[in-house]
């Protein structure tokens, strides 16, 4: 969990850097470039995602996969809703260039 949490941190962050640039379009291979970062944790993501899921089977406690299993898809949720945001900048990046 702390690992898929570490990588939405660095997906935020790179969302955050874009969106503080976005007003500068002369600088769009910078906005490219986190936009190519934040695909490349969502990716990361659903890894570490699909993993912990396989390892919650390993359990034979059904409360503790039902817990555990909403807060991951949670998280991982967050992470595709960075890639949305992600793919809107890369749009508006190419239009206005």
């Amino acid at each position: 969990m702390i690992e898929i949490a570490k990588v939405l941190l660095s997906a935020s962050q790179e969302v955050y850097q874009a969106i503080s640039q976005i007003r500068n379009l002369k600088r769009t291979t910078e906005l490219i470039e986190h936009c190519h970062h934040i695909s490349k944790y969502e990716h990361q993501g659903d890894t570490v995602y699909r993993n912990a899921i396989a390892e919650l089977f390993d359990t034979n406690d059904p409360i503790e996969i039902i817990k555990f299993k909403e807060i991951y898809e949670t998280l991982e949720g967050a992470l595709d809703r960075c890639a949305d945001a992600s793919d809107v900048i890369e749009d508006i990046t190419l239009k206005y260039t």
